[in-house]
């Protein structure tokens, strides 16, 4: 039922924050902490905080409540601590952690980690090759150029450095790139992977479960489009109208067409039955 809600939110167009509730501005103060040019290091309370790093190499904590923190310039490290969180890296090579929640992490420019921690988090990775973990919870991770809408990309080979993502622990949805390198984790998951993948460096999926996860392709149109699954090195190799689309390893011999939907950019939501 996570991935349903997921799934129908993305393919309206939500964007990623709005998915994280900080309250309205009569419920509580928002308490804000500006950096400096240089080193900072700036700790938010127990209420809704906004933490702006600004340049140098920056530690931001939120602490407890909704807090937002922007690393800006530098290679930063970013806690949200417990609470709804929304976590920026802007540039640089940044770490961050949503902790307890539901968080929104996105690692910019740069080659990013990305750790969701407990909760249903959503993680984008932004440009650069970068580390992805969801941690518990039924995550959302992104290892495509834009965390609006999948139609953004669909028409155009993703460009974007390739990025690892691990879902972890629940049923997640994972999106693909070129050369990224995907592993669900524990629990039932879904891969989302299309024709705006380069067919000579498509996305590895380490731990596909047949008859258990989903491999979804996106293409602009799915009436006339033919999936073909072929073996090589004991890797199940999917392709659509003759182009790959995605390396199952260690799944040879066991993938079927029921393990794979076809579907529209419109049609995001009907992924996982």
């Amino acid at each position: 039922m996570e991935l349903l809600v997921l799934l129908g939110l993305v393919a309206v167009g939500v964007t990623l924050s709005s998915l994280v509730d900080f309250g309205s501005d009569e419920e509580e103060t928002i308490t804000r902490t500006d950096g400096t040019e240089g080193d900072d290091t700036l700790t938010g309370g127990d209420g809704r905080d906004l933490l702006l790093g600004a340049a140098g190499a920056d530690i931001l904590d939120g602490g407890a409540g909704n807090d937002q923190l922007e690393g800006g310039i530098g290679d930063d490290l970013l806690r949200g601590g417990a609470g709804d969180d929304v976590l920026l890296a802007a540039r640089g090579e940044d770490t961050l952690f949503g902790g307890d929640g539901v968080d929104l992490l996105y690692g910019g420019v740069g080659d990013d980690s990305l750790s969701g921690d407990a909760g249903d988090d959503l993680l984008e990775g932004g440009r650069g090759a970068d580390t992805l973990n969801g941690g518990a919870g039924s995550d959302l991770l992104w290892g495509i150029l834009d965390s609006s809408r999948v139609d953004d990309v669909i028409d155009a080979t993703d460009i974007v450095d390739a990025d690892r993502l691990e879902g972890g622990a629940g049923s997640d949805l994972l999106f693909l790139g070129s050369g990224d390198v995907a592993n669900g984790g524990a629990d039932r998951d879904a891969f989302l992977t299309g024709v705006y993948v380069d067919g000579s460096a498509p996305p590895v999926i380490e731990d596909f479960v047949p008859g258990e996860d989903i491999l979804a392709i996106q293409v602009p149109t799915a009436a006339t489009v033919s999936v073909a699954i072929t073996a090589d090195a004991g890797a199940a190799v999917v392709s659509a109208n003759g182009q790959v689309v995605a390396r199952l390893d260690g799944a040879a011999g066991t993938v079927t067409l029921a393990d794979i939907r076809v579907v529209e950019n419109e049609a995001i939501q009907s992924i996982v039955a």
